[in-house]
Order: C-alpha cells, then structure tokens, then sequence
C-alpha cells in the first residue's frame, strides 16, 4: 500500500476504536463509561480529545514526510494511556503506554 493509505487506514481505523469498544462493553453486558457522577469524567472526556487532536498533527508530519508518521502516531496514542494509570486505577495503561 501507498504511505497515503496506510495513514488514511490508521486515521480511519483508529476513529472507530472508541465506539467499538463501548458497543462490545455494552454487548458482554459491563459497564462502558465511568459512574455517574465519577469526578474524572470530565478529565476522561479531556483525554480522549488528545488522540484526534494529536493524530491530525501526525497526518500532517505524515504528509511532508511519511516515514514519521507511525512514530508519531505511536507516541500520541502511548501518551493518551498514561493518565488511564490514574482514573481508571490500572497499572496496565502504564505497561500500554510504554508498549
């Protein structure tokens, strides 16, 4: 594939991630956001709005030199699991983060 389709691919693919996972939580029967009234919802929200935000500036590193944009890429999407640690009280967005 072309460096413009892998980057249309990741784009689009990774757009879909979010609801996909809520419909697969709702689906198995568990719970897909945060309590009602959790005091992190509003830095949750906060969090998830990096990712796009971040990923239009990797498109556009991609576009003048496609080779970065997987790396950068790559480090949005770790950096975005870091404060998981924290509001959703698992290690496991830490050992993602640094994946």
């Amino acid at each position: 594939m072309s460096p413009g389709a892998s980057i249309a691919t990741l784009f689009l693919g990774g757009m879909l991630i979010f609801p996909l996972t809520t419909l697969t939580l709702r689906t198995a029967g568990g719970p897909a956001a945060l309590p009602k009234g959790h005091p992190m919802a509003a830095l949750a929200t906060q969090f998830a709005f990096t990712v796009p935000s971040g990923t239009l500036v990797a498109v556009a590193l991609g576009l003048t030199e496609p080779n970065l944009f997987f790396p950068a890429s790559m480090i949005i999407v770790g950096a975005h699991y870091l404060p998981f640690v924290f509001l959703y009280g698992m290690r496991l967005f830490a050992v993602l983060a640094g994946y």
